[in-house]
């Protein structure tokens, strides 16, 4: 008898993902980046604080922008968190003191939001990541439950 092939966690999980919210997700990301690279001034008297409120002041605008499009961000904290965190690793404080450009920051989120080229296991990691967070802003507290249930299933399968 046929024996069923048993799919794979990246398979499983593109049976889950909203297509039309990668790019959506995506814009997000370069937007932000967008902001920081065109606006930041890099003299080295910047504070902690001061590049804080500038990422605040980032984050907001990129919010402001999809608020037009009646897509409200600002209520996802983990999603500023998640941001910030990663905007602090790889613009503010990158390790190896040198932060990287602005061609190789896009280059790397637009390989992470390739859902075709999400071949590499730290990719899909990446992916998998901050889809989820994303997908956070358009849950309703029901639906989060059993999404959290499907993702703890998901986990399970592995």
């Amino acid at each position: 008898m046929g024996r069923k092939s048993k799919k794979t966690q990246k398979e499983k999980t593109k049976q889950l993902i909203v297509i039309d919210r990668i790019e959506t997700y995506k814009d997000f990301v370069v937007n932000l980046f967008n902001y920081l690279f065109k606006y930041y001034i890099d003299d080295g008297s910047f504070s902690k604080e001061d590049n804080e409120k500038f990422f605040q002041w980032c984050y907001n605008n990129v919010c402001n922008e999809f608020k037009k499009e009646d897509i409200d961000f600002t209520t996802n904290k983990k999603l500023f968190d998640y941001l910030k965190e990663h905007v602090d690793i790889t613009f503010f404080y990158p390790e190896n003191g040198k932060r990287k450009n602005q061609d190789s920051v896009m280059e790397f989120w637009n390989t992470v939001f390739d859902i075709d080229s999400l071949e590499k296991e730290s990719y899909f990691r990446v992916f998998l990541e901050i889809y989820t967070i994303f997908d956070k802003t358009f849950e309703k507290p029901k639906i989060r439950k059993q999404k959290k249930r499907e993702e703890a299933k998901l986990m399970s399968d592995k």
